[in-house]
């Protein structure tokens, strides 16, 4: 009889027992939003990730905001295709061929940032890290270029730190222009590193046709 009661009694206990819950959990990281409000700008013209593009409506909108109308003209290289521009994009060029490049001209207003953070994020945007580069002994120079009526740009050749890359390397060639009190222009052709090389000399007659527009 007591065999039976302490067999009951173990049944009864073993039934109470609980398995331990497994739970798993998925880490979720949300990435700092940038703060300049013109990061990205122009991917979409390049052949790139658009990592820094943003579909957000606030930053779509800060965009517009600091857009402005400047009073600025140019020529068109010969072979170069001129198509509207939009909001802070004040005309976008294509060139020929089948590894073409992409231009184009933004106006935002103020100085839009000093020239080392622009460098800086345009270096990030064609993946090349500039104390990379420093370490191997190469540096990026600005070059100061005179245009008519006394203004002067600052022109970015990230190719002269590419020497070692392939030709189709994702490469850049821009150009910074103030307007005091007005905008800042951007000039700015992305590609491959051959084709922006090849189209270096038509990038610098754009450069240098630019002119103030009085009409």
């Amino acid at each position: 009889m007591k065999k039976l009661f302490f067999l009951s009694l173990l049944i009864a206990l073993s039934g109470c027992e609980k398995t331990t819950p497994v739970h798993h959990y998925q880490e979720i990281v949300i990435e700092p939003a940038s703060g300049d409000p013109h990061a990205g700008l122009d991917l979409s013209a390049m052949h790139l990730p658009a990592q820094q593009q943003t579909n957000d409506p606030a930053m779509q909108q800060m965009l517009q905001n600091s857009a402005v109308k400047a009073p600025i003209a140019w020529d068109t290289p010969t072979g170069w295709q001129a198509l509207p521009g939009e909001g802070m994009r004040l005309v976008t060029f294509n060139s020929e061929g089948k590894d073409p490049v992409s231009c184009t001209i933004v106006s935002l207003g103020g100085m839009a940032g000093g020239l080392d953070e622009n460098i800086n994020r345009w270096a990030k945007q064609i993946h090349i890290d500039l104390n990379e580069k420093k370490s191997q002994g190469l540096t990026l120079t600005a070059q100061t270029i005179e245009l008519s009526g006394g203004m002067a740009l600052s022109l970015i050749d990230f190719t002269q730190l590419q020497a070692q890359d392939e030709a189709s390397t994702d490469s850049m060639i821009a150009a910074i222009l103030n307007l005091e009190d007005i905008s800042t222009i951007f000039i700015k052709m992305t590609g491959a590193k051959e084709a922006v090389i090849a189209n270096r000399e038509k990038f610098l007659s754009l450069c240098h046709s630019l002119r103030l527009d009085h009409e």
